[in-house]
């Protein structure tokens, strides 16, 4: 008896199901899939890319929104012939190209990374005039309503519409995809916008600045570009210029090389010698050093903002970004991020043939293997229970080898950055104005005079440190304070100068900016007569309190630095505590207290949210 089954019910894949599944493909961003569609562009030596972007509005519950409708992507590539084009929007139908780039993986990119995000693709291609162009398409409806089982290709010129808007001559060869029905596009379009420009411009940084590509981004509400421009580098190594780098770090690299760190590896895969590339940067010292009017920390400008969203080791596969790597970015136990994190950079090269070591998935946005690794050497191999070179196999043990040199390296540069911190200045001179105090220095002075007041009444004890303020000769002072700065990192030139500061304010406390054990938020050290006081870095308390202070500077908030000025405060008064006991017992126990409240301090921080970050 003849089967009923049709080819279709015999099918290993079922249409409606296979790319139900496909629209489900997880990509981090918009920016992702859109990557797809110009690694295309780029594997069909496009030089021009434009990215054009359509906004209608729409009803949101009771408000009318603009969102995203319809996004093309047009490029002066060699374009597809009628049967390429046919394979290029099946799902596994892989485009052979004579591409020296292979940045393509397994040919599903374009339709995958289309369906995840709306539900109607066309493609137009061309290779000899436009008019003559050969036309496809996916539709979702009609997959899943069975209407539509195989790609049909015909012979049709793009629309007017979206040809119209570009500015690169398409007239020879070229290809156009058209994403319509958006309907997994839900952010606002300007967020869209931004997040699209820096994601793109730090995955084709290397393309855009050698010259191989240029990419337009445009956003049309009705015929008229709302938004018309070029993405710049995204840079991540802060070593390219010009860049997308706020001023004043747009036209010139704010990081600067490290070259005794870089190093060339080579790993032997399928009888082939293969090279990966690992290149170290970090910031230069005007970068770290100078705010706006010399007075703000550079965590809080625009420019400290843009390398907090680089933190990483960057992944870059055939001269493409794939992953912005964050297990090197060391947090405390509380979860916290350090802030010298954004000031170190950190690249891998590597070329495709060793997609398979690295862990490259399909939609390339991921090195698994690769980034396991590196998280692995969080621990040591006692906390592992393993040696990583020895469970790896020999192709893969240089991988793991590499993971713990970037992990030691950039341990290093996190230590570099922590000295070139705390070696700011805190008064320079030149331009800057100096008539109005720091939160610190107003704390300060008033703890000074207040203590004064109380030792004039015979209203505080009397220290070991108050006797040496009143005692030492200023040489000493300066040689006493000179050789604490030393301790903490500093240059003796540059602790000389700080001492000679400290001793001419006047003042009896000095607040110090250090890397303190545990969860201590400070630390008193009676030096040369000064009580330094030493804060926390590394604290959830410091990095609430710098925040707060960035924040003064910005909007000039009063209530905000009569705040700061009164945490500083307290924390004097503690130190003062601490520098008047006595009883060596009754001082462990004071800062054993201090140490149990800090922790709490630290973690209340955290899980309030109240942390803005700097």
């Amino acid at each position: 008896m003849a089967s009923r089954m049709t080819p279709a019910d015999r099918s290993i894949l079922s249409s409606a199901m296979t790319v139900n599944a496909m629209r489900d493909a997880r990509y981090k961003h918009p920016a992702n899939a859109i990557a797809e569609i110009i690694d295309n562009s780029i594997d069909a030596f496009a030089t021009d890319v434009e990215l054009l972007i359509e906004e209608h509005q729409e009803r949101v519950a009771t408000r009318m929104r603009w969102r995203v409708h319809s996004l093309a992507v047009l490029d002066n590539g060699d374009g597809m012939n009628e049967e390429t084009l046919g394979q290029a929007l099946r799902f596994g139908g892989r485009v052979a190209r004579p591409s020296i780039r292979k940045i393509g993986k397994y040919g599903m990119g374009l339709p995958t990374a289309s369906v995840s995000q709306c539900k109607r693709l066309d493609v137009w291609s061309w290779q000899a005039g436009i008019e003559e162009a050969y036309h496809a398409y996916l539709d979702i409806n009609e997959v899943q309503s069975g209407n539509q089982n195989e790609i049909v290709t015909e012979q049709q010129p793009p629309p007017d519409t979206w040809i119209k808007r570009a500015k690169l001559d398409t007239s020879d060869k070229g290809t156009l995809v058209v994403w319509s029905d958006t309907d997994r596009i839900k952010n606002q379009p300007d967020t869209i916008f931004d997040r699209l420009s820096e994601e793109i411009g730090r995955t084709y940084r290397h393309y855009i600045k050698d010259g191989e590509v240029r990419i337009r981004m445009v956003v049309y509400r009705g015929d008229s570009p709302r938004v018309d421009e070029h993405v710049l580098p995204n840079d991540p190594m802060y070593l390219m210029a010009p860049s997308s780098t706020p001023a004043p770090w747009s036209d010139q690299p704010m990081f600067r090389p490290v070259p005794d760190m870089d190093k060339k590896y080579q790993i032997q895969y399928k009888g082939k010698k293969e090279t990966v590339e690992v290149r170290y940067s970090m910031v230069k010292n005007d970068a770290a050093a100078i705010g706006e009017n010399n007075r703000v920390n550079p965590g809080n400008t625009r420019y400290g903002g843009h390398a907090y969203r680089n933190m990483g080791v960057s992944v870059v596969r055939e001269n493409r970004e794939i992953i912005l790597d964050d297990n090197c970015v060391d947090t405390s136990e509380g979860g916290g991020i350090y802030p010298q994190n954004r000031w170190w950079g950190c690249e891998v090269r590597f070329d495709s043939d060793l997609d398979d070591v690295f862990g490259v998935d399909h939609n390339k946005q991921m090195a698994s293997s690769f980034s396991q690794l590196l998280k692995q050497t969080r621990f040591s191999s006692a906390q592992l229970g393993f040696d990583l070179e020895d469970e790896l196999d020999a192709d893969s043990d240089v991988l793991a080898r590499i993971a713990k040199e970037i992990r030691n390296n950039i341990n290093s540069l996190m230590r570099q950055i922590t000295t070139q911190f705390r070696q700011r200045p805190r008064v320079q001179g030149g331009d800057q104005d100096t008539s109005k105090s720091t939160p610190a220095e107003q704390a300060e002075k008033l703890a000074t005079d207040t203590t004064e007041q109380n030792l004039q009444n015979q209203g505080t004890t009397i220290t070991p440190t108050d006797e040496a303020f009143a005692t030492t000769n200023t040489a000493d002072k300066i040689s006493g304070i000179a050789e604490a700065f030393v301790a903490e990192g500093y240059e003796e030139e540059k602790a000389k100068e700080e001492a000679v500061l400290v001793v001419n304010s006047g003042n009896r406390y000095r607040f110090v900016d250090s890397v303190l054990p545990g969860y201590y938020v400070f630390q008193a050290e009676p030096r040369g007569g000064i009580l330094l006081v030493k804060l926390n870095v590394n604290h959830r308390f410091y990095q609430y309190l710098n925040a707060l202070e960035m924040d003064i500077e910005t909007n000039e908030d009063t209530k905000n630095e009569t705040a700061a000025v009164g945490l500083r405060l307290a924390i004097l008064a503690l130190a003062r505590m601490d520098d008047e006991f006595i009883d060596r017992d009754a001082r462990l126990k004071f800062q054993e207290n201090c140490e149990h409240w800090g922790r709490m301090l630290h973690r209340i921080i955290d899980e309030g949210s109240i942390y803005a970050g700097e």
